[in-house]
């Protein structure tokens, strides 16, 4: 799972690091409505802060129940 997080991130790295800032006013249509890609990527923010957080306490239950 881990490893697959670290790719993840690294994809997402990536992307972040050849993004043409001039672009982030430039609206989408983002599952219905109309956000900024800047708006955007700040809703990715958050959804990889849930998901760490998710997954943390998910791999301290497992290392709890398997000691």
């Amino acid at each position: 799972m881990i490893s697959n997080i670290n790719k993840t991130f690294d994809n997402a790295i990536m992307v972040i690091k050849h993004f043409d800032t001039t672009q982030l006013d430039e609206e989408l249509d983002y599952f219905g409505l109309n956000k900024s890609k800047r708006q955007i990527f700040s809703l990715l923010a958050d959804h990889i802060t849930h998901y760490r957080g998710q997954m943390l306490v998910y791999l301290r239950l497992k290392r709890t129940r398997s000691s």
